[in-house]
């Protein structure tokens, strides 16, 4: 989807400018985990480690710097937490003054998509705008949004992802691949721990590829699940497994499966697993 809402600079943490404005059938079934797992879900004392899953909606196309520092800021913030956390990239396409700016990266078929998370996003978050670059940590309830330098989004997030990282988990994510004749299907074991039964959950499936960018890297978002697949409820000590579709082997590098809330607005585990 091509958009324009004009292009503006905006000015907060000392005046610095910050970013552009812009004017499968799948199933599920319950049942009992195995009592020889690690992180026994029957133990109503039992827990894991959250991982965070940080979503970051740029355009590479246009020349202004905001975008790419952002990206390179997300780099150096992913380093410093190695295999603790999620890096994804939402590519938009922008329409400025009848200017396109076409990402590289982008997919049209999934523009759509991205558009609607971006605006739900927006409308929870903030009365501020939708913006290129626009960035989330584990859904709505953290915004960062623009970037002022090649470090900035680093220093105004590694805090919040620190705290994250250090936070029980009452879900444990079990992805399960399996590849056939150039194509990958993927499932996912989603077990809740603790002592209450989990309700009104979706899980979100994110395809990726890997892609490098000029010094950048990233892990772009080809294919994904909107709205996320509804998972009713959850008994304490079981799990689903959810049926989570399918991508042909070239198209895709891993997968990153979210689960959240009902309203897509809060991400409470999120999982990668590289093909």
């Amino acid at each position: 989807m091509k958009e324009g809402r004009g292009l503006a600079l905006r000015f907060v943490f000392k005046a610095l400018p910050l970013f552009i404005i812009l004017s499968g059938l799948f199933g599920l079934s319950c049942t009992d985990l195995e009592r020889d797992n690690l992180l026994d879900p029957k133990n109503p004392d039992s827990y894991s480690q959250t991982v965070p899953l940080v979503e970051a909606f740029v355009n590479l196309a246009h020349p202004s710097p905001y975008n790419r520092w952002a990206v390179q800021s997300l780099n150096a913030l992913t380093a410093d937490f190695p295999l603790k956390m999620i890096v994804v990239h939402y590519h938009r396409d922008l329409l400025l003054d009848s200017a396109l700016y076409d990402d590289p990266f982008n997919d049209d078929q999934q523009q759509t998509y991205f558009l609607q998370l971006q605006d739900k996003y927006v409308q929870a978050a903030s009365d501020l705008p939708r913006v290129l670059p626009d960035v989330y940590l584990n859904g709505a309830q953290a915004r960062f949004s623009g970037a002022y330098d090649e470090n900035s989004l680093k220093m105004r997030m590694e805090r919040a992802v620190s705290e994250l990282i250090a936070q029980k988990n009452d879900y444990i994510l079990e992805p399960i691949i399996e590849r056939s004749a150039g194509v990958v299907q993927v499932r996912c074991l989603i077990a809740r721990l603790g002592k209450r039964q989990a309700e009104n959950l979706r899980l979100r499936i994110l395809f990726l590829k890997k892609n490098a960018f000029e010094n950048l890297e990233l892990n772009s978002v080809v294919k994904m699940s909107w709205p996320g697949i509804l998972i009713d409820k959850i008994k304490a000590g079981e799990y689903v497994e959810i049926l989570g579709g399918q991508i042909a082997e070239q198209r895709a590098d891993g997968v990153a499966f979210a689960l959240v809330t009902e309203d897509e607005l809060q991400v409470l585990q999120s999982k990668y697993v590289e093909f």
